[in-house]
């Protein structure tokens, strides 16, 4: 992770899609947040049931999980 201690050169957007309570989540944003990496974050507890099965069927995660998009 050197690469991004002197700031990083974006060439894309980090995607979070996470949980009210995840721990997971909460220690994947500390750590963006640590290194400076601007991140948007989807909370997914605000759809509906079917919404989080398409997320997790997508990212194969329940939680924690990055996507980049260009």
């Amino acid at each position: 992770m050197e690469e991004f201690r002197d700031g990083p050169k974006m060439l894309g957007q980090i995607l979070v899609y996470s949980m009210n309570g995840c721990p997971h989540c909460s220690r994947l944003k500390t750590q963006l947040n640590h290194m400076n990496l601007p991140f948007m974050d989807i909370s997914i507890d605000l759809y509906t049931s079917e919404v989080r099965k398409i997320v997790k069927n997508f990212t194969q995660r329940s939680s924690g999980k990055i996507s980049p998009k260009n």
